[in-house]
């Protein structure tokens, strides 16, 4: 149960900075890909935290993000205990674009099978994923998309119904 939530919107907020720090990170070491999956994992178990205890918009549960898909490949069998590459076990020139509900990326990356930072000119720009359940298909979710995602969920305001009438007023005196 989330008791301060103000707190870890606050800390999604950092979360969300240090992940677009990263983009410009140059040089990598094992430390550094340990770190940015811990960064990631923290950042979205965060998110459905706050979605499931209700201390943010419902609505954002069923944000969509965009995603590329892979299918697997046919060949390869995965297996729990053997980390699968991207590039040996999924086709990456059939790309779908897809786009998944938040819950949906959330549950993919915190039961994730496969996860794997994406670089570009020696910059990460992306990060593939996939849970053990849906290792049919990998997805790519871009860097500049999670931390967007991160940032609107702090940003967000739980809705507060309130009853307004003579029935709900327990202060009327008649």
């Amino acid at each position: 149960m989330v008791t301060a939530p103000h707190r870890w919107k606050q800390q999604l907020k950092r979360t969300a900075a240090e992940l677009d720090r990263r983009r410009s990170q140059v040089f990598w070491r094992a430390s550094s890909y340990a770190s940015l999956e811990q960064t990631v994992m923290f950042g979205f178990y965060a998110v459905r935290k706050l979605i499931e205890g209700g201390w943010v918009d419902h609505r954002l549960r069923d944000t969509l993000v965009p995603v590329t898909s892979f299918p697997a490949l046919p060949r390869p069998v995965m297996h729990r205990f053997a980390y699968p590459t991207v590039d040996q076990h999924f086709d990456l020139s059939r790309p779908q674009q897809q786009q998944l509900t938040l819950k949906k990326v959330c549950d993919q990356i915190i039961h994730s099978f496969v996860f794997t930072p994406a670089f570009a000119a020696n910059r990460l720009v992306a990060i593939y994923f996939s849970s053990y359940k849906c290792r049919n298909k990998v997805h790519r979710a871009e860097i500049t998309e999670l931390a967007k995602v991160w940032r609107a969920t702090a940003a967000s305001r739980y809705v507060l119904l309130l009853h307004s009438g003579p029935e709900f007023n327990r202060y009327d005196e008649r």
